[in-house]
């Protein structure tokens, strides 16, 4: 294999309101690293109704390198894992979110994802996509390559 588009999903099935949280993580297989360039997500309300990206609740995400325990959302001077809008990290299936910096997970590496539902009243269900890149872990690095809805326009 030299490499190939993959998307790890993670589901984050009946977040209670007013705080509800979960995590899940995915894990790399041994001889590949995995290039993360785009995320998207998407919310359900508690009878499986998809929410427009354009009323999306108030959910927040912590996202984590798991084996070097990274942030990638952190709280500036502190360094430490802070939660953060998940409108701000991440796109739809449309319209993906491109990673500003690729981030990269190397072979039998963990990533990790916590969601937050801090909506009063609902309950939410999520469904985060991480995409990217299998390359072989000795494989050269790659230069970055525009979003999907980027190269649509060309």
């Amino acid at each position: 294999m030299l490499e190939k588009y993959h998307a790890y999903i993670l589901n984050f099935v009946a977040l209670a309101a007013g705080g509800g949280n979960s995590q899940a993580a995915f894990q790399v297989e041994t001889a590949l690293r995995f290039e993360i360039r785009w995320l998207t997500a998407f919310v359900y309300d508690a009878n499986g109704l998809g929410i427009a990206e354009s009323v999306l609740p108030r959910l927040g995400v912590i996202l984590q390198e798991g084996t070097t325990s990274q942030p990638l959302t952190s709280s500036g001077s502190t360094g430490g894992g802070t939660e953060a809008p998940l409108r701000t990290l991440f796109g739809t299936g449309e319209r993906p979110f491109p990673m500003p910096v690729k981030h990269v997970v190397h072979g039998g590496g963990t990533f990790l994802a916590q969601v937050f539902n801090r909506h009063i009243a609902n309950i939410y269900s999520v469904v985060l996509a991480f995409h990217g890149i299998l390359l072989p872990e000795n494989a050269p690095a790659r230069r970055a390559i525009p979003s999907p809805s980027r190269l649509r326009q060309s």
